[in-house]
């Protein structure tokens, strides 16, 4: 699993010997060294592209930060305001209707 997740995530490249190492920096083998199998999912191009696509990305990550921080201010806010109103509707609220009492349900236990 560990493999197949590292070949998606780094690539893979084959070099001249026959072996196929990762294509990450650490490894030291580099598209110059073979032929490039598979880019891998985190290969954003070179020079200016991977200048532009990280760029991209960082704003990509600051605009959703945004929007889930307006997400969570919405909600409190919807929550706050949801409580105000039934604490404020149940001053005006006149009851005089009979009890609710559930079809089927006979208490043993305890009393109403």
């Amino acid at each position: 699993m560990a493999f197949v997740v590292n070949l998606l995530v780094f690539g893979a490249v084959e070099t001249e010997e026959g072996s196929r190492p990762f294509l990450a920096p650490w490894t030291g083998y580099g598209s110059g060294d073979g032929e490039v199998m598979f880019e891998g999912l985190f290969y954003m191009g070179d020079g200016a592209t991977a200048i532009a696509a990280f760029i991209l990305g960082v704003i990509v990550l600051v605009i959703g930060h945004i929007v889930v921080l307006l997400l969570g201010i919405t909600s409190a806010g919807l929550q706050a305001i949801r409580l105000e109103y039934v604490e404020f509707f149940g001053k005006f609220y006149e009851g005089g209707g009979k009890n609710y009492e559930p079809f089927g349900h006979d208490r043993n236990h305890s009393e109403d």
